[in-house]
């Protein structure tokens, strides 16, 4: 039995000096004693007895010990025994995706710290170099992924399997949103339907999922259902990879016919009807962020998620923008959840909202204290008031954008840049098409005088 050698965790999941101090120890191994393994870290142990416990709690080990068990029980007459299945989290089980997240978790401290020594950083070659140190420290560790060779007596149920769907999403997505949505997608279905055997699930259990989740959001929009759908879909395609008994995929072919509210096609603002909107008495921060909306196309969910170590008026000379590309912040490496890689861009502040902005610029910090879905449902309840009309809600004003730079002969690969349509800021090529400098100089063509307008009385 080998040791627990690792830092003990923090209840509330962030790093503990023990942790930060093993984790810096871990980045430095440039020595050959330290490339042999036979360095002692701060917990006592060196580099190889890590590598000795890793190897223990890996999967292929693991599932060996299983069938081992049910195999020597079966051989004897004996009942066999329900082995439970290990928490992803006690498990040790490297893809590139895991060990270029705690790359960065690890780069991001250690530059933190160098910055605010005022060290010079390279954030692309320092994070390139502390990821192959950490690649080379875990070769052969990992003994691969080896599945049961044995049928565990345990019932086959859904939740039987979430441990590995959860290290298999891991495995095959990059995007953090697309993870949580397809690990939470398959445990609202046990949640709302139940913890069915695999073999057992009917397209009609999948209609009473879609059901119960219209009874608990009645306006959930339909496109919404389809990707729950979809995510569902995805986890049973891993369980018809084994010999299970299923012989179709319960959730494809599904036609969600009339469910949901269909997809709205939201319409412009006309200049008058946005006088009208910033004219009403907002609550500040709502002003701000409809001035958000209104001057850079954003969507919700990106204005939203905006800090202050976002904001950059240093690197462009006369040219402020926030960005939705990885930065560093207190907490460590702070990325946005976008809806493509096309969206990570610069986002150019307007001068027309600059005004407005720089009274109230801070250090750090999040721009807004609210979320997107609140923010949506009370916004959108006041715009019904100033504007009669069902296609005119928030989503309005990034069309709204669109439109006017059309109307004044922006071209398309322009703005397709502007709304985050093009190949986005964080690759090479999209300096081969339209740059900051040009994109600020066709922002500014477009005057907002809506954003002067004031309550009366």
């Amino acid at each position: 039995m080998v040791a627990e050698v690792l830092p003990a965790k923090s209840s509330d999941g962030k790093i503990t000096p023990e942790q930060h101090r093993f984790m810096q120890q871990i980045v430095d191994v440039s020595s050959p004693e330290k490339k042999d393994g036979k360095f002692v870290l701060n917990t006592g142990f060196t580099v190889n007895h890590h590598r000795m416990q890793m190897r223990y709690r890996s999967i292929a080990v693991t599932t060996f010990w299983q069938d081992l068990f049910i195999n020597a029980a079966n051989a004897q007459g004996l009942e066999a025994p329900q082995v439970e299945e290990p928490e992803p989290l006690n498990m040790f089980y490297a893809t590139d995706a895991m060990i270029d997240g705690f790359s960065k978790l690890v780069a991001s401290q250690t530059l933190l710290k160098k910055q605010e020594d005022g060290e010079e950083i390279d954030i692309e070659k320092d994070m390139a170099r502390i990821s192959q140190d950490i690649k080379d420290l875990l070769k052969d560790v990992d003994t691969g992924y080896r599945p049961r060779q044995t049928k565990d007596p345990k019932p086959n149920q859904i939740t039987k399997f979430l441990p590995e769907w959860d290290l298999r999403v891991d495995k095959n997505y990059d995007k953090i949103n697309t993870r949580r949505k397809l690990k939470k997608a398959i445990r609202e279905f046990v949640n709302l339907v139940g913890d069915l055997i695999i073999d057992q699930v009917k397209p009609f259990h999948v209609f009473e999922y879609i059901d119960a989740l219209l009874d608990e959001a009645s306006d959930m929009a339909r496109s919404t259902l389809n990707d729950k759908v979809w995510q569902c879909s995805s986890f049973f395609k891993m369980m018809m990879e084994k010999n299970l008994g299923i012989t179709a995929n319960p959730f494809v072919g599904i036609d969600l016919a009339n469910r949901g509210k269909a997809t709205v096609s939201w319409q412009r603002f006309t200049n008058d009807e946005l006088h009208k909107i910033f004219a009403y008495d907002w609550r500040e921060d709502q002003r701000i962020l409809l001035a958000i909306l209104i001057t850079t196309g954003m969507r919700l969910n990106e204005a939203t998620q905006l800090s202050w170590e976002r904001f950059n008026d240093t690197e462009y000379q006369g040219i402020p923008y926030f960005t939705l590309l990885s930065v560093i912040t207190d907490e460590g490496l702070e990325e946005t959840e976008v809806k493509t890689s096309g969206s990570e861009r610069y986002i150019i502040v307007h001068p027309d909202l600059l005004e407005i902005l720089l009274p109230l610029r801070k250090k750090t910090g999040k721009v807004f204290a609210f979320s997107e879905n609140y923010t949506e449902r009370q916004v959108n309840s006041t715009l019904a008031k100033i504007v009669d009309h069902p296609k005119k809600r928030i989503h309005s004003f990034r069309r709204t954008f669109k439109i006017l730079y059309r109307d004044n002969l922006i071209d398309e690969k322009t703005i397709d840049a502007l709304v985050g349509h093009a190949e986005g800021d964080a690759s090479r090529r999209a300096y081969a098409g339209v740059s900051v400098p040009t994109r600020h100089e066709h922002l500014r063509k477009v005057r907002h005088p809506w954003l002067k307008a004031k309550p009366k009385g």
